[in-house]
């Protein structure tokens, strides 16, 4: 029995790696090897095809940036033709006043409007 378990095992795994590699050199073909998925419809780090950041791609790497630098907030992210618009909560004044020049260290963040407020959410 535990040999039959191994086999079915090892037949999935070997199976399931497969397929992950037809699909990926499948999906890649254009030479964008590596790119994650993310919220932005599985753009991950690709940039669209005039070279530029898609807006779902730039809204979490501006989350992303925040998330990092700024400890503690809520904050959510949209992005318009590289206006970021940034929602939300942060624990201090000072965290508040980080969060234009966080968000426009993004290359493809041309401005910057804050609707957060300071304190709890």
């Amino acid at each position: 029995m535990k040999k039959v378990i191994t086999l079915v095992l090892g037949s999935l795994l070997l199976l399931g790696a497969t397929a992950y590699s037809t699909s990926a050199d499948s999906a890649n073909a254009d030479g964008d090897r590596g790119s994650n998925s993310s919220q932005d419809g599985g753009a991950g780090n690709s940039l669209a095809n005039d070279g530029q950041q898609t807006p779902g791609n730039l809204a979490s790497e501006v989350s992303e940036t925040l998330a990092t630098n700024l400890p503690g907030s809520r904050l959510t992210v949209q992005v318009i033709e590289g206006v970021a618009t940034i929602s939300g909560n942060v624990r201090s004044q000072e965290q508040f006043d980080k969060i234009e020049s966080l968000a426009m260290d993004v290359k493809g963040i041309n401005s910057v409007s804050i609707t957060a407020e300071i304190g709890p959410g």
